[in-house]
Parts: structure tokens; sequence; C-alpha cells
């Protein structure tokens, strides 16, 4: 009787800190956040422009950067070894998206990332806005 009582104690205790953890990584969890067509302020020169922009707020971020073709940067970060991001940025000369392309120990399931992955995009969002607002 004693070993069975045990054996219960142990699947309850068990039970309870599964609950906790998997409890505490929905807190780290959000619906993902993507930039759709966000339009710029000031009308750009031209795409090269636009292109050179985007990278370099990307880089004072720390993302790093390549241009597989006009209109499009992939852009991607890691946080020490463990966490890694990312995205897909598409511009013209009037707006641009961020989408996101992949990501590594973010527990994203197809709606919901870690946290730290949605403020990764809206600071690059926000630098890219700054960046591009500086046009004249």
């Amino acid at each position: 009787m004693e070993y069975v009582m045990s054996v219960v104690q142990r699947s309850v205790v068990i039970g309870i800190v599964l609950t906790i953890g998997l409890g505490a990584c929905a807190v780290n969890t959000q619906p993902i956040y993507e930039v759709r067509n966000r339009q710029f302020v000031e009308q750009p020169d031209s795409l090269a422009v636009v292109s050179a922009r985007i990278e370099q707020a990307a880089r004072f971020l720390e993302w790093t950067t390549e241009v597989p073709s006009p209109g499009v940067l992939i852009a991607s970060k890691r946080k020490g070894r463990k966490h890694a991001a990312s995205v897909l940025v598409q511009f013209d000369s009037r707006k641009f998206s961020i989408i996101n392309r992949d990501s590594l120990a973010l527990d994203y399931d197809g709606e919901r990332i870690h946290k730290l992955y949605n403020r990764w995009v809206r600071e690059l969002e926000a630098a890219i806005a700054r960046e591009l607002s500086l046009l004249q």
C-alpha cells in the first residue's frame, strides 16, 4: 500500500510540475507580430535608396542581411547560441513588410512565438521607419 501511495504521489507531483512548466512557456509566447504594407512617410528617390536604408537600419540592430533580389531583403538575428530568427523584408518605393521566415528556440507553433521575436521585429520596424523618414 505504501508503494502505491508513493507512485500516486509522484504522478501528482510530476503532473503539477509539467503544468507549471507549460504555463510558464505560454506566458512567454504571444501571437506573432508581422508588419504588412507599412507606408513610408517620405517618398524615397529609388528602390536602391530604400534597400540601403533598410540594410542600415537592420545592421544597426545587429541583424545580418542579404539581398537576394531587388525589393527583397533577408535579415537574421541571433541571441547567444540559443535564440535565432530570420525575417523576409519586402519593399518597394512606397511601403515595406516584415514577415517571419524561420526561428530557432523561439517556441513558434504557427500562430504564437516567444515575445523576444516580437520585440526584435518591432525594433526593426521602428528602425526602418526612422531611417526612411530621414530621406529628404
